[in-house]
C-alpha cells in the first residue's frame, strides 16, 4: 500500500474534491463549496513529495521523475482511480489529485492560470 493511498480514500469519499499537496505547504482537501481542510499540518519538503509521488508513478514515467514542468498520470487507489498533476518549477513542486478515471483531455495540455503563477513564482516561468 503507497503512503497516499489513505490521503487517496478521504479524496475518493468527496464528489469533486481536490488534493494539493504543495512545497512549504501540508496536505490540503478541497471539496467543492467548502473551506479546504488541512490533512497534514506540518510544511512539506520537496522530497517528501516527490518520494510519495514516486511511489506510484506509472512505470514507463519513472526514468527522469522528477522533471521541470508538468508531469500527468493516472494511478489506480485501492479506494478508486485518481488523476495526478505533479508540478515542479525549481525546487519547489505541487502535486494536485482529482478522483476518477482516466480521460484523454484529463488535463489540458495549455497552462492554466494557477500552474502559471506556481511558475512564476517559483522562477521557472
Amino acid at each position: 500500500m503507497a503512503r497516499l493511498d489513505a490521503f487517496f480514500d478521504h479524496l475518493n469519499r468527496l464528489a469533486g474534491a481536490e488534493l494539493r499537496m504543495e512545497t512549504g505547504t501540508g496536505a490540503l482537501l478541497q471539496a467543492p463549496g467548502a473551506p479546504p481542510r488541512k490533512l497534514i499540518q506540518q510544511p512539506l519538503t520537496t522530497s517528501q513529495i516527490i518520494g510519495a509521488f514516486s511511489e506510484i508513478l506509472p512505470a514507463e514515467q519513472r526514468a527522469g521523475f522528477p522533471r521541470p514542468g508538468v508531469t500527468n498520470f493516472s494511478y489506480a487507489a485501492p479506494s478508486g482511480p485518481v488523476r495526478v498533476r505533479f508540478e515542479l518549477a525549481g525546487n519547489a513542486a505541487r502535486a494536485t489529485v482529482t478522483a476518477g478515471a482516466p480521460e484523454e483531455d484529463a488535463f489540458a495540455p495549455a497552462v492554466d492560470p494557477a500552474t502559471a503563477a506556481f511558475l512564476a513564482a517559483a522562477g521557472g516561468a
